[in-house]
């Protein structure tokens, strides 16, 4: 499917611009052998992990370290305890630590750059919550459920519940802020209402 892109992109974008161009190798060449983007700002390289996926995922960041931390059900009936670590989720996580790292290393940083990376950070999110949930309403044969177990779980509600607030309001200042739509709606009709003009 990648070279099938490539064999269609390239050609198109090579018409529209006038000479040979693959558009992606040009970007990758662009930002990191040129290092030209920084002449659009730079950041340090703790950028991403420190402000723009805590800004991304809001308070859905701190569900994150609980599909790390917190037991399956069959592991805590056996160690009787809430927290452990689980390796299982390393396989999904390790990889987009990585990505986000490689990204980290260049200069310029846009939030825009780490997007591919936030689904799978969620998906670890999610899990720890299903495990907590599990750990909460599930309790053991000869045990009740913590009332830690049930604190977590309720705060992990409100994370996603604050984030989606949360979500909906940034999405109403974007609307403020990036009017693209309410010009092309108003060429539109002026379009429409103007009369027709022979080129």
């Amino acid at each position: 499917a990648g070279i099938g892109a490539v064999l269609v992109s390239a050609p198109l974008d090579s018409i529209m611009w006038g000479r040979l161009l693959w558009p992606e190798a040009q970007v990758l060449f662009f930002n990191t052998v040129e290092n030209k983007s920084s002449e659009w700002g730079t950041s340090p390289g703790h950028w991403y992990f420190s402000n723009a996926i805590p800004k991304a995922m809001l308070l859905t960041t701190f569900l994150v370290p609980l599909g790390l931390l917190i037991s399956s059900t069959r592991s805590a009936r056996m160690r009787r305890s809430l927290f452990t670590f689980d390796s299982s989720l390393l396989p999904l996580l390790v990889p987009i630590v990585a990505f986000v790292s490689l990204y980290s290393i260049l200069p310029h940083k846009e939030m825009r750059f780490i997007f591919p990376a936030l689904p799978m950070l969620n998906a670890v999110a999610g899990i720890g919550v299903a495990k907590l949930h599990s750990i909460t309403f599930h309790s053991f044969k000869d045990k009740k459920p913590s009332k830690w177990s049930k604190r977590l779980y309720i705060g992990s509600i409100g994370c996603i519940l604050a984030t989606f607030v949360g979500s909906f309001l940034f999405l109403l200042v974007s609307k403020q802020n990036y009017p693209g739509g309410d010009t092309l709606l108003a060429l539109s009709h002026y379009a429409a209402n103007e009369p027709k003009q022979p080129f």
